[in-house]
């Protein structure tokens, strides 16, 4: 491992990653992304990240891809789309004299 530590685990710093030549598990990207590591372990998500595989089940991330990933997709408070309140929608018909039960 590239500037690893001896644990085995990156080197990061308040969640962000220190050396961009790393290569990240899924719980680590897990982590920095602040979602599930199922939701890493996705087709859709680990192309998106760059995901390879290492031998049958290990499944790595290149930290600079995954940095990417996140410049790629932030959104700062000004750019964020407004929340409108979502109209009820209803299943059922309003009663009026033109049913039977008038």
């Amino acid at each position: 491992m590239l500037g690893g530590n001896l644990s085995g685990s990156p080197n990061k710093t308040n969640g962000k990653i220190a050396n961009m030549d790393e290569k990240l598990t899924v719980n680590d990207v897990a982590k920095i992304l602040g979602c599930s590591p199922s939701l890493v372990r996705r087709g859709d998500m680990r192309e998106a990240l760059g995901g390879f595989r290492v031998g049958k089940r290990g499944i790595r991330f290149y930290s600079h891809k995954v940095a990417e990933y996140i410049a790629r997709n932030a959104f700062s408070a000004s750019v964020q789309p407004e929340s409108k309140p979502r109209q009820r929608i209803r299943n059922s018909k309003n009663l009026t004299s033109g049913h039977e039960l008038w």
